[in-house]
């Protein structure tokens, strides 16, 4: 039988896996403990460093916000007429006459007791948005 070492062409890992187990048979048992104390430290270090990672990226659940409990009644328009109940004011809704139509609202306030009316007309100025009652033609 073959009694010597392989030559390193043969067995190309066996030189390294020799000289390792070597090293670490010579090692005493201190050096070993430290090792692998130095080792579960490492270990612990990566899981910490990982689970404050992972914490750091998960969004606290909020809950969502409540609704205010004393909700005024909506305005009521069935009746919006003036005290003396000769205007009325009403909102209209009409088309643009262009290629594609646009949708204008304005308000329309109307006098009751002669059915003439009016719309809210609105337009920027020097001073900031003014507007004017312009009479409603028939």
């Amino acid at each position: 039988m073959f009694t010597s070492a392989p030559s390193v062409w043969a067995r190309p890992g066996e030189l390294f896996l020799r000289y390792r187990f070597e090293k670490q048979e010579k090692l005493s048992i201190n050096q070993t403990i430290m090792y692998k104390l130095k080792f579960f430290q490492f270990l612990i270090l990566v899981f910490c460093v990982n689970a404050c990672f992972l914490i750091g990226q998960t969004k606290s659940i909020k809950r969502p916000p409540s609704l205010p409990t004393n909700i005024p009644p909506p305005p009521s328009f069935a009746n919006s007429s003036s005290k003396n109940g000769k205007f009325s004011i009403i909102s209209g809704e009409y088309y643009s006459q262009d290629s594609k139509p646009f949708l204008y609202k304005r308000l329309i306030k109307i006098n009751t007791s002669t059915g003439e009316a009016w719309v809210l007309h609105s337009k920027l100025g020097k001073n900031g948005e003014v507007r004017r009652w312009i009479p409603l033609e028939n």
